[in-house]
């Protein structure tokens, strides 16, 4: 059966009878307002500006300070903001601010954006 061009919007497909396999010839057209003939549309969508780019993970500081005289007790940098929070809050809970806080100093915890 021969191949014949599609002129309906449609998409037209014609097989070759080979007795070693089968071949298909597709045309697909995309064109609503075609009238005469196949259209072909090609698009590209990789417009990365030339290769992936990963954002720089953000890190967390953890951190204890010692408001009474200004001195910061503990700082440690993680990845999440869940690990730095646990982080001050089990400085928090220790023994050595424990120890400050009856001492009447005023002791706080935090965590920043790095």
């Amino acid at each position: 059966m021969p191949n014949t061009p599609n002129t309906g919007g449609g998409s037209n497909t014609a097989s070759n009878g080979n007795s070693g396999g089968s071949n298909s010839n597709s045309n697909s057209n995309n064109s609503s307002n075609n009238s005469g003939g196949n259209a072909n549309s090609n698009s590209n969508n990789n417009n990365n500006g030339g290769g992936n780019v990963t954002p720089p993970a953000t890190k967390y500081i953890a951190w204890v300070k010692n408001n009474t005289t200004g001195q910061m007790l503990f700082s440690q940098e993680c990845s999440s903001w869940a690990s730095a929070s646990a982080a001050a809050s089990s400085f928090m809970n220790s023994a050595a601010v424990t120890n400050l806080i009856f001492d009447g100093h005023d002791v706080h915890s935090g965590v920043n954006q790095a």
